[in-house]
């Protein structure tokens, strides 16, 4: 059985390497003025930091349900500021297509988190599935409650 962890390991990669294709595609053909040098580079440390934040999530997740709102507010906000660290730092640092630099930045950022977004959400829908009881075993609705409060 295929682990969560290693299917987004898998599909991240797969994203990874279309990413790079495109964007070898993108500068060798159309943008050349614009390529910069640290893409690659920026590329591997977006694609390790959407995974590193994926394990830290799917983890604290299934010790608790309960801590995943905050897990998952916490690795957004830390994204946000380490992005926006480095680009502020190159931006001032690189002289040369920093604007360029932030712009490969901002759109790995769009490409990436959306993508983690999206399998965290695939990976809560099938473990709450897996967690929910069948119907008419025990499972304690809404109606239920109401139920007992009218009998009260």
């Amino acid at each position: 059985m295929e682990t969560p962890v290693r299917r987004f390991l898998l599909r991240l990669l797969l994203l990874t390497a279309l990413v790079a294709l495109a964007g070898f595609v993108l500068f060798r053909f159309f943008l050349s003025k614009y390529y910069h040098p640290l893409f690659l580079p920026l590329l591997l440390f977006v694609a390790l930091f959407t995974f590193i934040s994926f394990f830290w999530i799917v983890k604290t997740a299934h010790k608790d349900t309960g801590r995943f709102a905050r897990a998952s507010m916490m690795v957004t906000m830390v994204r946000l500021f380490v992005y926006l660290s480095i680009a502020v730092i190159c931006f001032l640092t690189i002289k040369s297509n920093a604007l360029a630099f932030v712009i490969c930045l901002a759109s790995l950022y769009l490409i990436f988190t959306p993508f983690e977004v999206s399998e965290l959400s695939r990976y809560l829908r099938n473990s709450t599935k897996k967690n929910t009881a069948r119907p008419g075993e025990n499972s304690f609705t809404l109606s239920d409650q109401e139920n007992s409060h009218k009998q009260n």
